[in-house]
């Protein structure tokens, strides 16, 4: 129970009996005036009809004497009036049944007033003619009483009902930094490192409020000087000095995992940029003018490449692309693409107009190794240098048979209009303690005409620029809606999604009525999404926790790694992406990586898990790093769900 209410209930008892006894004092003092006031009432009375009966009790007129008798009992206020002579015989007598009007039953039983009589001598003379008793009525003093306890029952309630208000208002005002102290003690739980702003009048609690609000900057201080120092680590030595583009050894991750996830990564293009004569440039115009021109191409090739392409700078003038899941139709645009930004770069920079960039391309499918890759696009770049400056040479190679942008869309609008044609796989994520089963990742197959399964990394990206992302999710959630599954099962949301508030509306509203099932599911978004869309991902997050679901973030450190968005995302879990797992036991600077985010993330209570597990040896480097689950083909290869 709440302090506030406590002090609420204990100060309320308190009152309580307060008033109470009050009231139990007021209304016995009441009782026992109204008590004496029947007493002196009926001694008064019986005074007064002694003396008024004495010359007919002495001419022994009775009928005189009961008139006198009547005329004041008739008044109403008198229980029984009885005249007796000197020898005690009743001479007369008036008696009312002691019936009360106006007053309850239960309260005449439970507070009883006891009829008082009062009695005086009737003389003549010296002579003692009899005596006169009286007893009053106690009908009126009960309805005295009980008109009194009525306005003394108003009264407490109405003060007592103030009180509790009044009460329940200076609690409130006292106790309000208390709580602010509550809200922010949680929030330092979730490390989320916040400051009251409202310092209390309360000398002792406003000391509390001052020692947290400097532990809470400190540790945010500590938080993000760890982080900073991690990222900065890393992007050291996975980034090029001069352009701020992944290096070799960054390239070589992504490339090799690429290569080795044929699922994800099926097909695309490896192209070489080179600047002619760049030891030309150097000498003649110097060191920094030569890095300038490396910075405005590496810019150039950002912008050119697009979101999904790794751009990076193998060495000296040389720059590698690498862009996965380009149709064989779209290489030609693409590639057209990028010859058109470096040109317009060129028209701005006389030194690249002299001399121009040389670039060799070749395609690459799932039998591809990297070191072949790299050879066969060196290969095109030396066709190109032989052909002269702003050339672009390809190096033939055997491709597989593909589809057309049309192709795909028939595709795609047919598995839309008939879910039977998105096949459902589950690929399970395992403890790595113990190997149990934590959940399964949704992965989808579209079959193609002749009934043979395509993989996600074939046609996703076509999904995405086509602009039927976000109808391609709707149809997976969908159908693992309608699985009666009760593993856990995470389903991976396109960038599209991710940035639209019509889906977010969608899914809302999807999961609102199927709450059970929303407590099983997992939604990861890719971390170039998060960091894209980081306020619409962040309003996903709200959502999906409000219904019982959750968002985890997917592949990350693929581009970014960056700890910052961690605290305001709360995601169920990070997946790091398989570039990073690639050689994990060989590659120091990877665990460090691991290690770090481990830790980090560890303190934010974000358990960390790993994908693209194919080797004992990989599992094992996880377990040892901290990591809690992982999956791959390690663990379990995907199968029907």
């Amino acid at each position: 129970m709440r302090l506030a209410h406590q002090l609420f209930m204990g100060v309320s008892v308190l009152f309580l009996v307060a008033l109470t006894s009050a009231l139990a004092v007021s209304f016995l003092f009441t009782r026992q005036y109204v008590t004496t006031q029947l007493a002196s009432h009926a001694e008064d009375a019986a005074t007064s009809l002694s003396l008024t009966l004495a010359p007919a009790l002495a001419a022994g007129d009775t009928v005189m004497a009961d008139t006198v008798v009547r005329a004041m009992f008739d008044r109403g206020y008198f229980l029984d009036i009885r005249v007796v002579d000197a020898h005690g015989k009743e001479v007369l007598r008036h008696r009312l049944p002691p019936t009360l009007e106006g007053v309850p039953p239960w309260f005449a039983a439970l507070f009883p007033i006891e009829a008082p009589s009062g009695q005086s001598l009737i003389t003549g003379g010296w002579r003692q003619l009899g005596r006169v008793l009286v007893q009053s009525h106690p009908g009126h003093a009960y309805n005295k009483l009980w008109q009194i306890s009525g306005w003394l029952m108003g009264l407490f309630s109405a003060t007592f009902a103030f009180s509790l208000v009044f009460l329940w208002f200076v609690l409130r005002t006292i106790l309000a930094p208390l709580r602010d102290i509550e809200h922010q003690a949680a929030d330092i739980g979730r490390r989320v490192f916040r400051e009251i702003k409202r310092i209390p009048r309360v000398r002792e609690l406003a000391a509390v409020v001052g020692a947290l609000n400097r532990m809470a900057v400190k540790l945010h201080q500590s938080f993000d000087e760890q982080a900073t120092l991690i990222e900065r680590t890393r992007r050291e030595a996975r980034e090029d000095g001069v352009t701020g583009l992944p290096n070799r050894r960054e390239f070589d991750d992504r490339a090799g995992h690429m290569l080795r996830a044929e699922a994800e990564f099926p097909h695309g293009l490896v192209l070489l940029v080179e600047l002619a004569q760049f030891r030309d440039i150097n000498e003649r115009h110097g060191f920094e003018r030569g890095d300038a021109l490396l910075r405005l191409t590496a810019e150039t090739l950002l912008r050119a490449a697009g979101p999904l392409a790794t751009v990076s700078r193998l060495a000296g003038a040389s720059f590698v692309l690498l862009a996965p899941g380009l149709q064989d139709d779209e290489i030609a645009s693409w590639t057209e693409g990028i010859r058109a930004s470096l040109a317009r770069l060129a028209q701005g920079e006389p030194e690249l107009q002299a001399h121009g960039y040389y670039l060799g391309g070749v395609r690459f499918d799932r039998q591809r190794g990297l070191g072949s890759l790299l050879g066969a696009a060196d290969t095109a770049l030396a066709a190109a240098r032989s052909s002269g400056p702003n050339t672009l040479a390809w190096h033939t190679a055997p491709l597989e048979k593909g589809h057309g942008a049309r192709d795909w869309q028939t595709l795609l609008s047919r598995a839309l209009a008939d879910p039977s044609r998105l096949r459902l796989l589950g690929q399970p994520m395992l403890r790595l303690a113990d190997r149990q089963r934590q959940g399964l990742e949704i992965t989808t197959q579209l079959l193609d005409e002749e009934g043979q399964p395509l993989s996600a990394g074939l046609f996703a990206p076509v999904a995405e620029r086509l602009g039927l992302a976000i109808q391609l999710d709707e149809a997976v959630i969908t159908r693992c809606l309608s699985l009666t599954l009760a593993d856990t099962l995470a389903i991976n949301l396109s960038d599209q999604s991710v940035a639209s508030p019509l889906f977010h509306a969608w899914l809302d509203q999807v999961l609102e009525t199927n709450p059970e099932k929303a407590a099983r599911l997992v939604f990861e978004v890719d971390e170039l999404a998060a960091v894209s869309h980081d306020s619409m991902a962040l309003l996903l997050g709200e959502r999906l926790r409000a219904r019982g679901a959750a968002i985890a973030l997917d592949r990350f450190a693929a581009r970014h790694g960056a700890f910052g968005y961690l605290q305001a995302l709360e995601p169920a879990y990070v997946k790091l992406d398989g570039s990073v797992i690639r050689e994990l036991d060989k590659r120091d600077d990877n665990q460090f990586f691991v290690r770090s985010l481990v830790s980090i993330a560890g303190v934010l209570d974000i358990p960390v898990a790993a994908q693209w597990v194919e080797r004992e040896e990989e599992w094992e480097a996880l377990r040892t790093l901290g990591v809690f689950a992982a999956q791959g083909y390690y663990a379990g290869r995907p199968e029907a769900v």
